[in-house]
């Protein structure tokens, strides 16, 4: 519904499609029962689909924008997020930070986002949301580029063991 940030002749909205659609089926095809939004849909239409329970893996993609010089991978958890959130999630950013190179950002809570506050943040499960990179930083978005299907494998292999960890 919201294009979200541009740069480099990107746009989020695209990036992020690409990636949830590479990331899910790598967890399909190991067998992991996944659900996506619809492409279309507003925040608020997600949030109504998403009934979330102990048992679910939440997962959101994003890419940060900024000046051009600004770089690396971050992620977010709830601001009570318990230790298997804050324990995969580091896992997801260390792996994208390894892998393309980049700037580790870390492992931040929703109240450290720009916004302090985000809607995907459900009170059960494990709920994370990625900035995989900075869309503004072309060496950010060249690296990413020459290394999305390593990106897309090491998320679903972190999201996989944190299905296994909840089920």
């Amino acid at each position: 519904h919201d294009p979200g940030a541009a740069g480099n002749g990107y746009v989020e909205a695209d990036l992020t499609t690409i990636l949830r659609n590479k990331v899910a089926g790598i967890l399909r095809a190991s067998g992991a029962s996944v659900t996506v939004d619809s492409d279309g849909d507003s925040l608020k239409a997600v949030l109504d689909k998403t009934a979330s329970t102990e048992k679910d893996v939440i997962f959101d993609i994003h890419w940060n924008a900024a000046t051009p010089a600004a770089t690396g991978t971050e992620i977010f958890t709830p601001d009570r997020h318990t230790d298997l959130e804050k324990k995969f999630a580091k896992k997801i950013v260390d792996a994208i930070s390894s892998i393309m190179g980049i700037k580790n950002r870390g492992v931040k809570t929703e109240a450290q986002s720009a916004r302090k506050r985000l809607g995907v943040m459900r009170p059960n499960g494990i709920n994370m949301l990625l900035e995989v990179c900075f869309i503004s930083n072309k060496s950010d978005m060249e690296r990413y580029l020459s290394n999305i299907d390593l990106v897309a494998k090491a998320i679903a292999n972190v999201l996989i063991e944190a299905e296994n960890a909840v089920r």
